[in-house]
């Protein structure tokens, strides 16, 4: 069994990252943001693409904040989705929210900055390959993140495999004993380039490789 991510530790800097994919199959933009008191926001928006019409929403907003309740702490979690089936962009945006009060269970938005968190643990000793749970608005998911062996050509480069496991699957290594392990369908292949996220690149099946570039922001 793979260990479980220590969170100990875990204190995001407020920042903004945004990324932006264009290739024949989609063209959109993602925003990410971590705000003071741990409370993190995205924003995906579809602009084009072969299979833009395939994809049943324009974009999805999404926040997770900490509410503190006397003695009770929780994860408070909601997305708007814009533009979904049937709909059109003058239609009020769908919401969904969800809370838990296992702090320990992140949302997907956080999942940027908890891997830039492993990286630096790792850089000084620290595990190369870790399990963690997060919820994805739906239920609660289970994931692993594996810093690829040849990936350590400078500091702060590296490259990163992060595989969400299926309900059921046992937590088990991706590592292999003789080479690092292939990435398969869908996995996220993350790049970093000064200990932060410079890309990411996700296999979907039937569509191929859809790779998010960092850009600066305007």
């Amino acid at each position: 069994m793979v260990a479980d991510l220590n969170f100990s530790h875990y204190r995001p800097t407020p920042d903004t990252r945004r990324f932006s994919i264009s290739n024949f199959a989609v063209a959109g933009t993602l925003r990410w943001e971590a705000k003071p008191g741990g409370e993190f926001a995205a924003r995906v928006e579809v602009i084009k693409g072969a299979f833009a019409k395939m994809i049943p929403f324009t974009a999805i907003e999404a926040s997770v904040r900490i509410i503190a309740e006397g003695s009770k702490t929780r994860k408070e979690f909601l997305e708007k989705i814009f533009g979904g089936r049937g709909t059109d962009s003058s239609d009020a945006p769908t919401e969904r929210r969800k809370s838990w009060d296992d702090l320990g269970v992140i949302s997907a938005i956080e999942i940027p900055w908890v891997a830039e968190y492993q990286l630096q643990r790792w850089s000084v000793g620290g595990e190369q390959e870790t399990r963690f749970r997060f919820e994805d608005n739906q239920r609660e998911r289970e994931a692993i993140l594996y810093f690829r062996e040849d990936s350590t050509a400078g500091a702060g480069d590296a490259m990163a495999i992060l595989r969400v496991l299926k309900p059921g699957d046992l937590a088990e290594s991706i590592a292999t004993p003789k080479a690092s392990p292939e990435t398969k369908p869908g996995d996220v292949l993350i790049t970093f380039r000064n200990s932060q996220v410079q890309g990411f690149t996700v296999f979907v099946p039937l569509i191929g490789k859809l790779q998010f570039v960092s850009e600066p922001l305007a």
